[in-house]
């Protein structure tokens, strides 16, 4: 009896054994089947992808003259996938604005459809991929459709971005009233990728309500402002008007993005100037952070006013070595600056760190006219 326990445990042992050897083989094959599908799949679009971008194909005698060939069909088995990898190419390295409108004109045309089907499919990574085509395809028809599943109680956080992101590079107008809200949860960075993008029109709507907008997207909007490159009379005003904020941050930004300006009105020179000669003469009431008095710094070497001099070299003892740092390359940008860095160095500045300061800025100075 016990020796046929025996048995039955091998036997049973030995199926198992078979069934998982089975499980395996048939996971094997299906493995193999699938990658060997995916590199047909890969192979014909590669091949694809390389007619389209022959000299004689019909996506270049498109871009060309506009006219769209019978041979760009979409319905051929990996069709689409080869336009979209050609178009996102030709995008990539195009830099003719004709160009570019053609191939989002064609995308519009023959893409759309299949866009629409593809953002109710039930895979969150169906609808995240086929949003990321729409942004980079410009597709405009699909607005509708975007702003109905960004309202979904089912749209995802990133969903939701990205669909910000389409409506920003669209120049939608639910932009601005999306912004003007008080409760979203975006991150700074989400928030200058909303705001670049945007065209004049709308920039000068945030403007115009800019007091009331959120403190981040204040914060944000004047970043974006700066890396523009934005220097009208109306921007500088409003980026003055916040040097007397009681926030600090909005100061900062403010004083960040004036610096790219180059020059400030009497007023706010004014205003600057009786804010620093305020903390000098009451350095116990002194609030400014380290980063804002940097900017100062940086603002008054970029604007290149006299009377900013003796506070320079007062910011050279800061408690902050970059702010120091900072005030001793404002210093060296003024018509005699190096003169005054080389008094500093031979005594004439009671702070030591201040004449440390001063010798390191002009031996840097020293090297860089060398390595000219």
């Amino acid at each position: 009896m016990k020796q046929l326990d025996t048995n039955q445990a091998l036997l049973a042992f030995a199926l198992l054994s078979a069934l998982m050897l089975l499980i395996l083989i048939l996971l094997y094959a299906y493995l193999a089947y699938r990658k060997a599908t995916y590199n047909k799949r890969q192979l014909a679009v590669y091949e694809m992808v390389r007619d389209l971008e022959q000299p004689d194909s019909a996506l270049e005698t498109y871009l060309a003259t506009g006219e769209a060939s019978r041979r760009l069909s979409i319905r051929e088995p990996y069709r689409m996938e080869a336009l979209q990898e050609a178009l996102q190419h030709r995008l990539s390295i195009s830099n003719t604005p004709e160009e570019r409108r053609l191939i989002y004109e064609f995308a519009e045309r023959y893409f759309s459809g299949h866009y629409r089907e593809a953002l109710r499919n039930r895979r969150w990574s169906t609808r995240m991929n086929t949003l990321l085509w729409i942004e980079q395809f410009r597709i405009h028809s699909l607005q509708p459709e975007l702003i109905r599943w960004m309202k979904a109680a089912r749209c995802s956080d990133e969903e939701h971005f990205q669909i910000l992101r389409i409506l920003s590079k669209l120049n939608s107008d639910q932009i601005v009233p999306f912004l003007s809200q008080k409760d979203h949860n975006l991150s700074d960075s989400q928030l200058l990728q909303i705001l670049l993008p945007l065209n004049e029109e709308l920039i000068d709507q945030l403007l115009a309500q800019f007091d009331t907008l959120p403190r981040r997207v204040r914060y944000n909007l004047m970043d974006a402002l700066r890396i523009h490159n934005v220097r009208s009379t109306e921007v500088l005003a409003l980026l003055e008007r916040q040097l007397s904020h009681y926030d600090g941050e909005i100061r900062i930004r403010a004083l960040k993005t004036i610096a790219n300006f180059g020059y400030m009105s009497r007023e706010a020179t004014r205003l600057l100037v009786d804010v620093l000669e305020d903390e000098h003469d009451h350095p116990e009431r002194m609030t400014s952070s380290w980063p804002e008095r940097l900017m100062r710094a940086k603002v008054m070497g970029n604007v290149h006013e006299d009377v900013f001099v003796s506070y320079l070299l007062e910011m050279l003892g800061d408690s902050s070595y970059r702010v120091r740092q900072q005030a001793a390359e404002s210093l060296s940008n003024y018509k005699n600056g190096l003169e005054l860095l080389a008094k500093v160095v031979a005594g004439e500045h009671a702070d030591r760190y201040a004449r440390e300061m001063a010798e390191e800025t002009l031996e840097r100075k020293q090297y860089e006219r060398n390595l000219a």
